[in-house]
């Protein structure tokens, strides 16, 4: 068994502390983050997914439990979350991976047959730009692009998924769009 499997299954400090409230649970952090984060530096260095936002995504699902003062070991629950989020990061990732090679393909099909230098780089440069885009679009259009697009879940699913308005999914959906139109088709033109 690894030191990080130990500290999974172990009882720490933080597993004695009444679960109640913020004061408790910023003593968790307090006491939690810098290990829970050190393991997943050592496990994904920096990313993606990066070791702060898998950190502060484990502690948001403690905060957002209901029941926050039944759970036996908050730091077990912690470093599964933990763990638990990285899995679905890296499935995300490999499915962006894979769409993005799709798109790729489709668009050099698109594009002509021909491979050449010149149309590869353009190529490229655009996915890149578009890339850039998705990354820096607020997180709120950002999951609705993706479960939307890669995804391929329908506004009302994705509306239950969120525990939005569909409506809401449709105006995000729509801005993220024109955002991304607006990289690729800078002047306006279709």
């Amino acid at each position: 068994m690894s030191k990080d499997e130990d500290n999974i299954r172990s009882t720490s400090q933080a597993d004695v502390l009444p679960i109640a409230g913020s004061a408790a649970l910023s003593e968790l952090y307090d006491c939690l983050a810098e290990e829970l984060r050190a393991y997943l530096t050592r496990l994904l260095g920096d990313g993606p997914p990066h070791p702060d936002d898998i950190v502060q995504t484990s502690f948001e699902k403690l905060a957002r439990v209901a029941d926050f003062d039944k759970i036996q070991s908050p730091s077990a629950f912690l470093w599964r979350t933990a763990q638990n989020t990285v899995t679905s990061e890296r499935r995300a990732l490999a499915v962006r991976q894979r769409h993005i090679e799709t798109v790729k393909r489709e668009y050099y099909e698109e594009k002509g047959a021909g491979f050449d230098p010149k149309r590869v780089l353009l190529a490229e440069v655009e996915i890149a730009a578009v890339l850039k885009r998705i990354e820096a679009m607020a997180a709120n259009k950002r999951e609705i692009l993706l479960l939307s697009r890669l995804e391929g879940l329908s506004n009302a699913e994705i509306g239950r998924r969120l525990k939005v308005p569909t409506s809401t999914v449709r105006k995000r959906l729509a801005a993220a769009l024109r955002e991304l139109d607006a990289v690729v088709n800078p002047t306006g033109e279709r």
